[in-house]
């Protein structure tokens, strides 16, 4: 009888932690791009191979499913699906892996407090300032646009219609963004308040 009492709540518990995980995983190739995209993002994942020497493939679907849990738009979701770098693009801007996108957002500074107020940090400069998913800003087609945040503010003081005075817009998407980084354009000096 005490055996049952004490192996049922293991068995119980075994079950659900089953079932969650079942839950998040996603399967990459669930997630498409749409075939416009997908000829877009081949072409500048190729050429940031060839400039980096670093590969790219398909994301975990745990990690796709956590994407989606922190408010990412199904495009975004897609990308990653499809073209998770398999290391940081370093250069005069850091590119990140998904699982480097999720420690930005759960454990880093300013992305723990941007992701409350509707951002996805996915790309820092050498200082750690924050390249983020506006995801309140979308385009017709469901990109969000990316902006630029400060390392050195304190976000979790402010609302996010003031942090909007400060979001320094850098591309229109995540194409956009690309492009600009393969050129070496990207934008890096912040807004603060004032």
């Amino acid at each position: 009888m005490n055996v049952r009492i004490f192996i049922l709540p293991i068995v119980v518990t075994l079950i659900a932690l089953l079932s969650l995980f079942i839950y998040l995983r996603v399967d990459p190739d669930s997630v498409k791009l749409a075939e416009n995209d997908e000829e877009v993002f081949s072409l500048y994942m190729e050429e940031l191979e060839q400039l980096t020497g670093v590969s790219y493939g398909k994301a975990k679907g745990w990690n796709l499913r956590i994407l989606q849990f922190i408010g990412a738009p199904p495009k975004i979701v897609s990308f990653y699906a499809a073209y998770n770098p398999e290391d940081m693009i370093e250069g005069s801007v850091r590119f990140h892996t998904l699982a480097h996108v999720l420690e930005e957002n759960f454990r880093l500074f300013p992305g723990v407090a941007l992701r409350k107020k509707g951002y996805i940090v996915f790309a820092t400069t050498l200082c750690g300032d924050a390249y983020c998913f506006d995801l309140e800003d979308l385009d017709e087609n469901g990109w969000p646009r990316v902006v630029l945040h400060s390392v050195d503010t304190d976000y979790r003081e402010y609302s996010r219609a003031e942090i909007e005075t400060v979001a320094k817009p850098i591309a229109e998407n995540l194409s956009h963004f690309l492009k600009l980084l393969l050129t070496d354009r990207v934008d890096q000096e912040c807004l603060y308040f004032p």
